[in-house]
């Protein structure tokens, strides 16, 4: 008769006391333990159970669980269809694939990451795939190719490919943006990006290639007759398109908060001339340091380099 295992639980005959012992009750436990003992041995014996918890379990084939907490642990194969909590310190050495969500609360360090919608607090990690990432702590990424990613913190040391990115304070060595992103600070080598938004300071250490248009910021203003002291031309403008009045404009000064270096276009778009004065009207940070004392005008049509040394607003003539 074949045993029971492992294809059912094993039922055997009450005994009592004085009873003659069979031949067929030895061969019923030897035919147990037989079978027992060669699923063990040679891997065919299942592991069922709906909650199981190992302190160290090494499994050098395919796994699949519903439900997997454990301790020190080596697993060859590893699927779970539920949840899986990793409570210490954890190695993987193939691949990891999360075809749900992968949630990393502590530091962690991956070869080969392919994650679907995952959050990690910090994340060390080789050549990653990612759909959906968010990073909320500070992450060192060899190379990572993604779509739509939140990083707050993002180092990045090889090449990527990202179609959206968000981020705050972030270093790329080399980035590929093929979508629309935001930086809040960016520090780059070599890098293209198809749409970039850099909303503050940003260092470019090696030259900044642009394969399409550049497309500068500009405001247009109208000004009024007589003077026009610390003219507001907003901080982020480069292309200033003035117009002036019939009856006569003088403009004396830009105020944006300026910075050394800064640089700005100005274009006269109307059909009166406008003339730029040094004159006391203005703030001294903000005024014209002018080659004639008494002004120059601004012809319609005309344009103007205007640059800031730090001191004073310097101007160029393209009349």
């Amino acid at each position: 008769m074949p045993a029971s295992y492992p294809i059912s639980v094993k039922t055997y005959t009450t005994k009592n006391t004085g009873e003659t012992i069979q031949a067929i009750f030895l061969t019923e436990m030897e035919l147990e333990i037989t079978a027992i003992e060669s699923g063990l041995l040679t891997g065919t014996a299942p592991l069922n159970s709906s909650n199981s918890t190992m302190v160290n379990l090494s499994v050098t084939g395919g796994a699949t669980f519903a439900a997997f907490t454990l301790g020190a642990s080596t697993v060859a194969s590893l699927v779970v269809s539920s949840n899986m909590t990793v409570t210490g310190a954890s190695t993987f050495t193939g691949r990891i694939v999360a075809s749900s969500g992968l949630t990393v609360t502590g530091a962690s360090t991956f070869g080969t990451v392919q994650a679907g919608a995952s959050t990690v607090g910090t994340l060390q990690a080789g050549a990653s795939t990612h759909t959906s990432l968010s990073v909320s702590g500070g992450s060192t990424f060899g190379t990572v190719q993604a779509g739509a990613s939140t990083a707050a913190s993002l180092v990045i040391s090889g090449g990527s490919t990202f179609g959206t990115v968000q981020a705050g304070a972030s270093t790329a060595a080399s980035l590929v943006v093929t979508g629309g992103s935001t930086f809040g600070t960016v520090q780059a080598g070599a890098s293209t990006m198809s749409a970039l938004s850099i909303g503050g300071g940003s260092t470019f250490a090696g030259r900044l290639n642009l394969n399409g248009a550049l497309q500068l910021l500009s405001t247009s203003i109208t000004l009024s007759s007589g003077n026009t002291n610390d003219l507001a031309i907003g901080t982020a403008t480069t292309i200033v398109r003035l117009t002036g009045s019939s009856a006569g404009s003088t403009l004396t000064g830009f105020s944006r908060g300026q910075a050394a270096d800064e640089l700005l276009i100005v274009f006269n778009v109307g059909n009166d001339a406008i003339r730029f004065a040094h004159n006391t009207g203005s703030s001294a940070a903000n005024r014209f340091a002018l080659t004639i004392s008494t002004g120059i005008n601004l012809v319609s049509g005309g344009g103007a380099i205007v640059v800031y040394d730090s001191v004073i607003w310097r101007v160029g003539f393209l009349n």
